[in-house]
């Protein structure tokens, strides 16, 4: 789906359904998936950072609310989800 997320309980459910989510925020381009090295089914998920200089950036969740409450340029993702553009699930 291309657009953005109406609620953050809407956000969260397609974390617990295991999609792929792509989006920008704050200028970087991210990418949250289910977590390739747990066990299937898990979830839980990894979030990684799709711009060249930080092609190295790799953070491991125990599950989405382990996700909604990680920092991005100090401020929880809970708390900027509706800054989420080109936003793909």
């Amino acid at each position: 789906m291309n657009d953005g997320f109406s609620s953050l309980e809407q956000l969260k459910e397609a974390l617990e359904m295991r999609c792929e989510i792509e989006f920008t925020l704050n200028g970087r381009n991210w990418l949250v998936e289910p977590d390739q090295d747990a066990p299937d089914l898990s979830s839980n998920l990894q979030l990684v950072c799709n711009d060249e200089d930080m092609s190295e950036f790799l953070v491991k969740f125990k599950d989405p609310d382990d996700f909604l409450n990680y920092k991005i340029d100090d401020k929880k993702i809970k708390d900027v989800w509706h800054s989420m553009t080109n936003t793909y699930w």
